[in-house]
This record gives structure tokens, sequence and C-alpha cells, in this order.
């Protein structure tokens, strides 16, 4: 009946509708999602990437998420191969408007060094 091989039961579809899901809910009822990502820990890669999907998701709501997330070891290393920085890049855009000149300054400091 299933075919474990696949690709809809790959790892990677797997990921993928998680962070669907992920950004589903963090668009839509973002204060529901507030405990499942302090719970996620901010050292392992794919945890990170699901920070920053929800910041994507609803940057006006996670703005100041992302900053609790600047010191996270693998926040610049995250994305998708190749590209590692674009997760982290698409969410200082989604947040960067609702953030204070000086919260805009330390990621830029972060980007810069």
């Amino acid at each position: 009946l299933f075919d474990v091989n696949d690709d809809d039961y790959s790892e990677l579809s797997i990921q993928k509708c998680l962070k669907v899901a992920l950004c589903s809910v963090a668009a839509n009822d973002p204060n529901s999602i507030v405990p499942l990502l302090e719970g996620f820990p901010t050292d392992i890669e794919a945890q990170v990437y699901l920070h920053l999907q929800a910041v994507i998701a609803n940057g006006s709501f996670f703005a100041t998420h992302l900053l609790k997330l600047l010191d996270a070891p693998l926040v610049l290393e995250c994305g998708v191969q190749g590209v590692e920085w674009l997760a982290f890049a698409e969410a200082s855009r989604a947040a960067i408007p609702y953030l204070s000149d000086e919260a805009r300054v330390k990621i830029e400091t972060l980007v810069l060094n």
C-alpha cells in the first residue's frame, strides 16, 4: 500500500511538511507557536531554520524573536545547501521594518562580521 521509498515519504518531504505547517501557524495563530519555538534548541541547524521560518512567515510578530537568535552559532548557516545564509537574510528582511534602529544595527553587525 505505501512505498517507503516514494518521494512523498522521504525525509526531505517530511521536513518540508513541517516547515509548511509551522509557517502556516506562525502566520495565522502566532501565539500558539511560541511555546513550541521556545522548546526548540538553537544549536541544531534544522531547529534554527524552523525558528527563522517563523520569523519569515510573520515578521511583525516574530521580529524580536529574531534578535534572540543572533547568538545562535548556526544562524547564518542553517539554510538550504549552497545558500545557507538565505534563511537568515529572508528573516531579517521580514523583521527589520518592525525593529528599532538599535536592533537593526545588531543584525548588520552580525552580517558584516
